[in-house]
């Protein structure tokens, strides 16, 4: 389900610019998960926690914005999540 929304995001990431100037791959690798989880029904938040083991409550707070600067492994988890799921699709 999730896999269905994640081409066109792929697509627009390509143009993200900071700065007048491209974002480094860290910085565009946490915009994709960030993105990615915008596109992601709020009720399948729950299946994308068990899914990744990151915590709903952290996915939330990635997601709406709170949380600015997360943990490397929790990007890392979500982002290698994200790309299996668009494998997939």
């Amino acid at each position: 389900m999730i896999a269905k929304y994640l081409t066109l995001v792929r697509v627009a990431l390509t143009h993200i610019w900071v700065d007048n100037r491209p974002m480094d791959q860290n910085t565009n690798i946490l915009a994709s998960v960030v993105a990615n989880l915008r596109l992601v029904k709020w009720g399948l938040i729950p299946q994308l926690a068990s899914d990744t083991g990151v915590p709903e409550s952290t996915i939330k707070k990635i997601r709406s914005g709170e949380v600015k600067d997360p943990r490397i492994s929790t990007v890392e988890a979500l982002h290698n999540y994200f790309s299996q799921e668009a494998n997939h699709v």
